[in-house]
């Protein structure tokens, strides 16, 4: 679509009804596309000549053209639409999900402000305590509430005032329902022939998997008892953060007082403590594949193994009670035994490139 008005509403006026048509296989109306592609002039425009019903077809898969502008994060498409027509933010789209909804999984930080500010922050009877949860799961995923640009974590940045605005609804619920938002949708997993539920989605964990420092510091300061939660794993966001290599989560244990005896002392299904968590190479710490095929990142790796083990070792070594410190998981290993076999093949590459490189 060129964007033309002039040519666009030429045609509109002599022919009203196309304002409502589908020009598309997607059964896309001339909103839609407008709204999806940011094109101001023209939605403007458009509105004017619509219908509220107009306004709230959807395209084959269920979106209005609201949903598009969301997931595009043009706001001022939104606003446009909302001005006109504010049933659209209670009309779902694809599978379910709200126009809000769309913007958080898509990232859309200014569109998630706008359209939380003018939904009736979640509470109109669209809403359930699932799909709140779901939002603050995604703001969480996409890093909306991320401190990404070093700023105190104390500042009033913009991400931070949405959580706390969205918190201050949430709190107000029952202890059952805030459960259910944090704890997330269950996830269905066939063990031993048996269908079990696991909450891979919990919000607190997933932010700690992501090194979301601000998010984790507004819950705790809200909810400080939420540091002895527990995942699937029985890791507590600490333990998590360890494995994921984001000591600056693990160092607000410091600042929880004496709930942090508690968390300190945990051991996870394989009888890993803390110390244990300090050696694993995880996945997510692993140098991309590419460059593992030349073998010599196998043993910057290495060094860089090296470097985290013998950095954040003594840190944790000395938070932790002496019975801790060499005691063996499950496996019949001791944190630093567990390291070292760990990376054994790291240690195998790292070898073969010095024997064929430095020795011959």
């Amino acid at each position: 679509m060129k964007g033309n008005w002039k040519a666009a509403k030429d045609i509109f006026e002599k022919h009203e009804e196309l304002v409502r048509f589908s020009i598309n296989r997607n059964c896309e109306t001339t909103l839609h596309v407008a709204a999806y592609e940011g094109n101001t002039l023209f939605v403007k425009n458009l509105v004017t000549l619509m219908e509220n019903k107009d306004m709230e077809l959807q395209n084959s898969s269920s979106n209005t053209a609201l949903c598009l502008a969301a997931v595009a994060g043009h706001v001022e498409m939104a606003e446009i639409m909302v001005t006109k027509n504010k049933t659209l933010l209670d009309i779902a789209g694809s599978e379910g999900k709200m126009p809000l909804y769309m913007a958080a999984l898509s990232g859309r930080h200014d569109m998630v402000k706008y359209l939380y500010e003018n939904s009736e922050r979640m509470t109109g009877g669209f809403w359930t305590h699932e799909s709140r949860g779901c939002v603050l799961l995604s703001c969480v995923e996409a890093e909306l509430f991320a401190n990404k640009y070093k700023r105190l974590i104390d500042e009033e940045n913009q991400a931070l005032k949405l959580l706390r605005i969205i918190w201050a609804h949430i709190v107000k619920l029952p202890k059952a329902k805030i459960d259910d938002i944090l704890r997330g949708p269950a996830d269905p997993i066939m063990e031993d022939d048996k269908l079990t539920q696991k909450y891979s989605s919990r919000i607190l964990f997933v932010a700690a998997g992501m090194g979301n420092t601000a998010f984790i510091v507004e819950l705790i300061r809200q909810y400080p008892e939420r540091v002895l939660e527990l995942d699937d794993n029985n890791q507590t966001i600490f333990h998590v953060a360890i494995s994921h290599r984001h000591f600056s989560i693990y160092s607000l244990l410091y600042e929880i007082g004496s709930i942090k005896d508690s968390v300190i002392n945990l051991e996870d299904g394989k009888g890993n403590n803390m110390l244990h968590l300090v050696g694993i190479l995880e996945e997510t710490t692993m140098i991309m594949s590419n460059q593992l095929q030349n073998i010599s990142g196998a043993v910057l790796q290495m060094r860089q193994e090296l470097v985290w083990f013998e950095l954040h070792l003594s840190e944790v070594k000395a938070i932790l009670p002496p019975s801790l410190r060499e005691k063996k998981n499950t496996a019949g290993l001791s944190p630093h035994e567990l390291f070292t076999e760990n990376h054994k093949g790291l240690v195998s590459k790292g070898e073969e490139w010095i024997k064929k490189h430095l020795l011959n």
